[in-house]
């Protein structure tokens, strides 16, 4: 049904053994998915937005949606480590090839610098207060502090640091633009005592990027049992009590919840309990 796209027909394939994929289903435009497919590829503005890339931005369309042949390798890592015990991400193909080894291999072994608010860390970026040799660490903005996007940091990180030597390690997310070796996503949050809230400024650190196997680590390099006898940062107590209501209650629900970092996995007749039993204690 596509024939003028071979490419189309065995991602479909794909697709449709996973279950994934119904190209007989109708679409918004009166026709199925297959239909829309082999219109989209004999289009004439198709060719002509590809043409346009070609001739004035001088790149190769085929370089943008690229066949399996030619397609990048995983653009996500997953780390672990002792930071990140239940997990980390990375944008792995957006660290620049020059910060890599010939295994494709990224490391660092560096010092933090520590800030629990978005407008401290982006401070310390204008005011050069972040150096080469350092990892700037963004607590307290996880999913319990509503997970507000973090690309502000990134991009000041990137007009300081075009290189992306500075990495960055938080528990919250990124913008899809976002560029350099940033860990998001650590886990468990800081807030809910994940070690990544017990890091203080003059730790060390080692950060491991494997972009080809696509694995990894964030390991603290000082006293594994230090570092856990540490009380939270006292920065998260002062960001969370400047948190609105309503991510306050949601982030209580959570907890009750199992966490975020448990899955999102819920028990409605547990929660209620909780909450009475506290009411009842209390």
């Amino acid at each position: 049904m596509v024939a003028r796209w071979p490419e189309v027909g065995q991602i479909r394939d794909t697709l449709m053994e996973a279950g994934a994929l119904d190209v007989d289903a109708p679409t918004v435009s009166g026709r199925t998915i297959a239909d829309n497919l082999e219109w989209w590829e004999a289009s004439e503005r198709r060719a002509r937005l590809r043409q346009r890339l070609h001739d004035v931005e001088g790149i190769d369309p085929d370089d943008v949606i690229r066949d399996r042949a030619r397609a990048l390798p995983g653009t996500v890592t997953v780390l672990g480590g002792t930071i990140a015990p239940g997990g980390a991400i990375v944008k792995s193909t957006a660290i620049s090839p020059t910060l890599l080894d010939e295994r494709g291999r990224y490391e660092t072994t560096a010092t933090v610098r520590v800030f629990t608010s978005e407008a401290s860390a982006i401070d310390a970026i204008k005011q050069r207060r972040i150096a080469r040799g350092e990892v700037l660490v963004l607590i307290g903005i996880g999913p319990s502090f509503g997970m507000p996007e973090t690309y502000q940091v990134t991009a000041a990180l990137k007009h300081i640091d075009e290189a992306g030597r500075i990495p960055l390690l938080t528990d919250g997310r990124f913008s899809g633009v976002s560029t350099g070796p940033c860990v998001g996503h650590i886990t468990p949050e800081a807030a809910a005592g994940g070690p990544l809230g017990r890091l203080r400024d003059g730790d060390r650190v080692r950060i491991e990027i494997d972009t080809v196997t696509l694995t990894g680590t964030v390991d603290h390099l000082g006293d594994p049992d230090e570092l856990a006898a540490r009380p939270p940062h006292p920065g998260l107590a002062i960001e969370r009590a400047r948190l609105p209501g309503d991510t306050r209650l949601w982030s209580a629900l959570q907890s009750l919840g199992g966490g975020a970092w448990s899955g999102c996995v819920y028990d409605t007749d547990s929660i209620v309990t909780t909450i009475e039993r506290s009411l009842t204690d209390g």
